[in-house]
């Protein structure tokens, strides 16, 4: 277990799934035209910004983003 697993978890609960996986889900388009471009190297982003109460007088908040990026031709990366 990663030490921030239960922030995560508590922070992520409606993106948990019923088979004990989360889901990113309402993403924002970046590429809206078709082209090799379209609106830069990006296909979509995911931002978490939330900040909920925990406990009394404790708040756990996250800024987080990530990017979406489609690389048909590029190589696969080495696993460990």
């Amino acid at each position: 277990m990663a030490p921030f697993d239960l922030e995560y978890g508590f922070l992520h609960r409606d993106d948990l799934t019923f088979y004990g996986l989360y889901i990113a889900k309402d993403w924002e388009p970046l590429r809206l035209h078709a082209g090799v471009s379209g609106h830069g190297e990006f296909f979509a982003k995911k931002s978490y910004t939330p900040t909920i109460s925990a406990a009394p007088g404790t708040t756990l908040s996250e800024e987080t983003w990530f990017f979406l990026k489609h690389t048909p031709d590029a190589p696969m990366p080495e696993c460990p």
